[in-house]
């Protein structure tokens, strides 16, 4: 049997942000209203982080990215970032993008959260 030849992507980002508010504190489950708190990068085992006036540059840098990966990017981080942009985030970003969520949920058939997911692989939690 032959091997396949693949393609090996060498430097991934990792992405996270946290958010200023709440689901509550903003009337109902709306990712575009909770505004960004700060987003952290992790690429060639450099950390950036990015406050909610440096949105630009985040975007800049996950754009010149190869992958980026993480939890929920398209269920929640994208939407988060996109009132502060004019390009539209999830398209600009779904060729080049691994989101945790939507392929364990291609598995599992059901939303999975990142403490969840801590808690069952490593035994830690995710603190907040």
């Amino acid at each position: 049997m032959k091997e396949k030849d693949c393609e090996v992507i060498m430097n991934p980002t990792f992405f996270d942000l946290e958010t200023q508010f709440l689901f509550d504190e903003v009337g109902g489950r709306y990712p575009e209203r909770l505004k960004l708190a700060i987003a952290g990068i992790l690429e060639n085992n450099k950390i950036q982080f990015f406050l909610e006036n440096q949105v630009q540059k985040l975007f800049r840098n996950l754009n010149e990215s190869e992958l980026i990966v993480g939890h929920n990017l398209f269920g929640f981080d994208y939407l988060v970032i996109q009132p502060y942009l004019e390009q539209d985030v999830k398209n600009t970003l779904k060729g080049k993008t691994f989101d945790m969520m939507v392929e364990i949920d291609k598995i599992a058939g059901c939303w999975t959260s990142l403490d969840d997911l801590g808690k069952r692989n490593i035994g830690m939690e995710k603190k907040n």
